[in-house]
């Protein structure tokens, strides 16, 4: 997968916005689909983490970001325009998710998926699922959004299912997410 600008004019790429994921064997726009985090490994190589969910199936992946394209710079930080207040929150740390009934928000677009009562929209796969710090501004990143039911009649709710930091670890183990903080 290679990331592909939708208006070919990108200063910041931060996570929970939304990209189209092109395919080079097919030469095809597979689907768009939201930023899930900014990662690096172990030899300072700069990633993408996202998800499709496509004719049924979850494919996650990470796009490697060319170093010579100047245009896309990541930064450790979710997308948050519905609010006035924090337009960009500040990913801070991961943390798994211990408990039923613990707070979770999506931003967007082997595993272990676990399931969470949240609405969704199309190209929301991908995207980050977090929880706030106590000061509003900082986030922990718990996964991304992999996959949804049909929200129901409201709009409003709906059953998501997101894929844990630790199966994305499993897979991609020489990789880390950027926070915001040294990790």
């Amino acid at each position: 997968m290679k990331l592909e600008s939708r208006d070919n004019i990108v200063e910041k790429i931060l996570a929970g916005d939304g990209i189209d994921v092109y395919d080079d064997k097919t030469k095809t726009t597979l689907k768009n689909c939201s930023v899930g985090f900014w990662a690096r490994d172990q030899a300072n190589i700069n990633y993408i983490a996202t998800a499709l969910f496509t004719d049924g199936t979850i494919d996650f992946g990470i796009i490697e970001l060319d170093a010579a394209e100047d245009d896309i710079k990541p930064e450790p930080s979710i997308r948050n325009t519905d609010s006035e207040r924090y337009k960009q929150l500040l990913l801070e740390d991961d943390i798994a998710v211990s408990s039923n009934g613990v707070h979770l928000c999506p931003s967007g677009n082997i595993m272990k998926i676990f399931v969470v009562s949240a609405g969704s929209k199309g190209g929301d796969s991908g995207g980050p699922i977090f929880s706030f710090k106590q000061d509003l501004i900082h986030v922990s990143l718990n996964g991304i959004l992999t996959s949804a039911l049909d929200n129901f009649d409201d709009d409003i709710n709906g059953i998501i299912g997101v894929i844990t930091m630790s199966s994305i670890y499993f897979i991609f183990n020489d990789i880390s997410i950027v926070t915001v903080t040294p990790n």
